[in-house]
């Protein structure tokens, strides 16, 4: 037995480890791999939203900005229309003119300081040959003619009042400086000025580092922020092409603000988020390398994955160095169970502690002490029985005694002319002795039986002269049936002691039914009083009952022992007077074993 627990499934150690790879460590594996999985999701949608922020607050600022660049137009456009009309075109020869335009200078000035900042410029420039600027180094005179020549003066001329965007916007040294500069250009605006017509045209700009100062740090590991003209054309915040977008890239970017979308763009694959500036008509496209943040990710979650692996591994190392001591005393228990096995009865297991295995220890430790008892039980009534056998082999010799000395009495008898019936009796008896000697098997045909039972009721009525009568009806073809042997007798002896009324007639009838054979015996006499006879049938059907004496429960014992608890003695006290007693026997032609039918439970 001990060969198959080689088998990691007939172990308690094997057992208890595989259950908590399945039921432990694998489930929860599967879990932390789902949870990582969907972790994954939702962090690209936390990315996807801080990016969208990105984008909206991109799309603000540059929505802000052009909102304020609008207002300082209408602004100007306003002082225009209250102040200053279209009358200052001789401001070069009439110096009130002239104070008007230095006015109006100072409140350009003013205007884009309040709306705007030191780095953003207005330009104006009218028809009549009047160009104002809060440019610095701006010569009126010499500039006029380069402004009006320029392409936002034609765009804005041309507007009929309508904001003009110009991106990028880049500024001709020629004309003057705003003193900061900007590497990147403008971003610009430019429009008609109207009172009841057209008298001139404006342009304000913004350096562009300045409208995404607050949404993107130019440093060398920012991400890139787009316009898009939200039709097929890509540009960078200078206003240079990146690329055109094809039809499904541009489906793609029209998507929800909750839905993951890509872009490629300089070789590379982004996360794209989108937000429209609604005050230009363009959108802000905020880009985010996926293989940035997912080879991050990645990483952390392959780094998580070893950490929790070599956890479990350290954890089943342990569990394992556990289980090896905490089943050391069953295996210590399976070994010395092999031991009393084989026969070593002096096996024992060592026991430690006061858990259940030590408990289990302890009673296989006194279970293996009451077994040496119970063998030095077993080894002396094995004495006992071999000295009682020897003893009933040496008995043998009193019957053969007791008979020659009948033999002998019988033959005084005779030679005296005493009492024939003492000869007769001594003849009898001297029969029954020798059918006790002779048969020695426990097994006898149904004839031989009722050939001991004539030589009973012979000697019986020898005692009861005229007392006594017996009808014995047994078929031929059931003489040859196997009985236990002195199975008639006691039941014959019983009715007369117990009759309890003389003369006593008995008969004994024998027959087959229900496949058994029923032997059936009746007298006349008094029967059994009802209480005695339920106290002696509940003993009867009781087949570890103790019984004494060597009547009714004697017979009804020996029968269940050797044929089963279907076989028996039934008694019942017959309608007219007397006693039946039913007897059981199996239907046997050939004599069974001794020990066949040993009712062992």
């Amino acid at each position: 037995m001990l060969r198959r627990l080689s088998n990691p499934l007939h172990s308690i150690r094997g057992k208890l480890v595989i259950s908590l790879l399945l039921f432990v460590i694998i489930p929860t594996l599967l879990i932390f791999w789902n949870f990582a999985y969907t972790s994954k999701e939702v962090i690209v949608r936390e990315v996807n939203q801080a990016n969208q922020e990105l984008a909206d607050r991109s799309a603000k600022s540059v929505n802000d900005v052009a909102m304020r660049m609008s207002k300082a137009l209408f602004l100007l456009e306003t002082d225009f229309q209250e102040y200053y009309g279209s009358g200052l075109s001789d401001w070069t020869e009439d110096y009130a003119d002239y104070a008007k335009v230095h006015l109006l200078q100072r409140r350009m000035t003013t205007i884009r300081d309040l709306l705007l900042d030191s780095s953003a410029f207005l330009i104006y420039a009218d028809y009549q040959g009047l160009a104002v600027s809060t440019l610095y180094s701006f010569d009126m005179k010499q500039n006029y003619p380069l402004l009006i020549g320029e392409d936002w003066y034609a765009r804005g001329k041309q507007s009929g009042g309508f904001p003009q965007w110009i991106l990028p916007f880049h500024l001709d040294p020629r004309i003057g400086s705003t003193g900061v500069g900007s590497e990147g250009g403008y971003f610009a605006m430019s429009r008609s000025l109207r009172d009841k017509s057209d008298f001139g045209a404006a342009l304000i700009g913004v350096p562009v580092q300045s409208v995404f100062a607050n949404v993107n740090n130019p440093g060398k590991d920012a991400y890139p922020l787009l316009l898009w003209d939200q039709q097929h054309a890509l540009t960078d915040l200078q206003g240079e092409p990146v690329r055109t977008l094809t039809e499904p890239e541009v489906a793609e970017l029209r998507q929800g603000v909750e839905a993951v979308k890509q872009l490629s763009y300089d070789g590379r694959t982004y996360m794209a988020n989108v937000s429209s500036v609604t005050e230009i008509g363009v959108a802000v496209v905020s880009l985010i390398p996926q293989e940035d943040f997912l080879t991050q990710l990645n990483t952390k979650q392959n780094e998580s994955i070893l950490s929790i692996l070599a956890v479990f591994l350290f954890s089943i190392l342990v569990f394992v160095l556990l289980l090896i001591r905490f089943t050391k005393p069953i295996y210590s228990m399976l070994r010395s169970m092999k031991q009393v096995g084989t026969g070593d009865f002096q096996a024992s297991v060592p026991v430690k502690g006061n858990d259940e295995i030590a408990l289990l220890g302890n009673n296989f430790n006194r279970m293996v002490v009451r077994l040496r008892e119970l063998l030095h039980r077993l080894e002396t009534e094995q004495k006992q029985k071999e000295e009682a056998h020897f003893q009933a082999l040496q008995a043998q010799i009193n019957p053969h005694f007791l008979f020659n000395t009948l033999n002998s009495i019988k033959l005084m008898a005779m030679l005296s002319q005493t009492n024939r019936n003492v000869s007769d009796m001594i003849t009898v008896l001297g029969k029954l002795l020798e059918f006790s000697m002779k048969m020695n098997q426990r097994f006898v045909t149904l004839g031989q039986e009722v050939e001991y039972l004539e030589l009973y009721m012979s000697l019986q009525k020898i005692r009861y002269p005229d007392q006594i009568r017996i009808d014995v009806h047994v078929p031929p073809g059931l003489q040859e049936l196997y009985v236990l042997k002195f199975s008639l007798q006691p039941l014959i002896e019983n009715s007369i002691i117990h009759g309890g009324r003389m003369p006593l007639h008995i008969t004994v009838d024998a027959e087959i039914a229900d496949r058994q054979l029923q032997i059936v015996i009746r007298d006349n006499g008094n029967g059994i009083a009802e209480d005695k006879l339920a106290e002696l049938q509940s003993k009867l059907v009781m087949s570890h009952a103790k019984y004494s004496g060597i009547g009714l429960s004697n017979v009804d014992r020996r029968i269940k022992l050797h044929f089963g608890p279907d076989f028996g003695i039934k008694l019942r006290n017959m309608p007219t007077g007397g006693l039946e007693t039913l007897v059981l026997f199996p239907l046997r032609k050939e004599p069974p074993d001794d020990d066949e039918h040993l009712d062992r439970r």
